[in-house]
């Protein structure tokens, strides 16, 4: 098989990608082209096509764009600009239930004719046929657009694990243990959402629950048993972390026992107020669920005090 590299489609498919136009007006940030494609290419390495039903999928693209675009202090985002404008691109193809040419950017003809828009069938091939040049696209789109710090949040919204596309030989499958069920396995692009629905959008250790204007920051889901070693993308998977407590978890400072409350390994120290404040939560409840129904499982739980957690952990004071 043809390197990515030395295939001219690749080469002509980054050029185009590299080429993608976005409006601009004195400096305004305007990455509605580059948070769609994202999306779309979520959808292709989750489900085997861009496939993307406006209709169907608005509300998360509004929502994505409000994220991860710039404020909109006058007017909102609208997620109908990229859909309709992209074919212009030749990155990008909108077909419509009854054939029907579609008025620019009208966002009621988009609904009506049920628009489905999607990558051109021979990008899509060639993408699968070179799983590199995925992650080649997706780099590119990121590196152009948002910080470094962003990267991994903006893939996890559109189901993509930006660790995996770039490093796939540090991946799960060579990771996991032969035959394990985890090789292959697609992350949810809803899990993120279903896990800080679950919690009401707070740290469920120290309770941050910081916004700007209405989206959460600083938070995140984070898993209890890695995915890495088959720990499913599901709520019961799941706790609701902020940034710094989200690093301590995956790292063994901090876990949590089965009755649920917060552990602090004793070999964590330090005499700093923000450290101070960490071992100040041991032996503490964690701020439960809503429904029980979403408490954390004891498998992973258990398997989080086997495999990550620096034991023993800390007394109370």
């Amino acid at each position: 098989m043809t390197e990515a590299s030395e295939d001219p489609a690749a080469q002509d498919w980054l050029s185009r990608v590299g080429s993608l136009r976005q409006w601009s007006k004195g400096g305004e940030r305007a990455p509605n082209k580059p948070l769609l494609l994202l999306y779309a290419l979520g959808r292709l390495h989750n489900d085997g096509s861009s496939r993307v039903v406006y209709k169907s999928d608005e509300a998360r693209l509004q929502q994505m764009l409000e994220e991860f675009g710039p404020p909109r202090q006058r007017s909102p985002h609208r997620p109908q600009f990229a859909f309709s404008r992209m074919p212009g691109d030749g990155i990008w193809k909108v077909d419509t239930s009854d054939g029907a040419a579609l008025r620019a950017d009208s966002r009621a003809d988009l609904r009506r004719a049920n628009a489905v828009g999607r990558l051109p069938s021979n990008d899509e091939q060639l993408l699968h046929a070179h799983p590199e040049l995925l992650a080649q696209t997706v780099q590119r789109l990121l590196q152009g657009n948002w910080p470094e710090s962003l990267h991994s949040e903006i893939c996890e919204f559109v189901g993509l694990d930006l660790k995996e596309l770039l490093e796939p030989e540090a991946g799960p499958a060579s990771d996991a243990a032969p035959g394990s069920s985890r090789q292959g396995q697609k992350r949810d692009p809803y899990f993120r959402t279903q896990v800080l629905s679950a919690y009401e959008y707070q740290c469920a250790m120290c309770g941050w629950d910081a916004r700007l204007s209405h989206a959460s920051v600083g938070l995140e889901a984070a898993h209890i048993q890695w995915r890495a070693y088959d720990g499913p993308d599901h709520p019961k998977n799941g706790i609701s972390l902020c940034v710094l407590h989200h690093r301590l978890f995956d790292r063994g400072v901090l876990g949590i026992s089965p009755d649920l409350k917060v552990e602090v390994s004793q070999d964590f120290n330090g005499r700093g107020t923000s450290a101070r404040l960490v071992i100040e939560l041991a032996n503490q409840d964690i701020i439960p669920p809503q429904s029980p129904a979403q408490r954390p499982e004891g498998r992973y739980i258990n398997w989080h005090q086997e495999q990550v957690f620096k034991s023993p952990a800390r007394l109370p004071r």
